[in-house]
């Protein structure tokens, strides 16, 4: 299994309340060149957005593929 090092990077609260990211809300961050997006995930159709390959999906392990949603909303279904 691939180890994964974490860097803490402050952001003020105000400035994500602002965008709607609030305690709760789903979010996903990827890097796009020398920038770091953090957005919204999208809604209640995210599994949909990805397709049924999963493909680019921030839940879709990368070392085997596995879906791990309902882990990071755990583990309930929350339609």
């Amino acid at each position: 299994m691939e180890r994964y090092e974490f860097e803490m990077i402050p952001v003020p609260a105000e400035a994500l309340n602002a965008v709607g990211i609030t305690p709760g809300v789903t979010v996903e961050a990827f890097a796009d060149g020398s920038r770091i997006v953090i957005q919204k995930a999208p809604g209640d159709d995210f599994c949909e957005v990805y397709n049924d390959d999963c493909e680019g999906c921030p839940y879709c392990c990368p070392c085997c593929g596995e879906c791990l949603k309902e882990q990071f909303d755990g583990g309930e279904d929350v339609e």
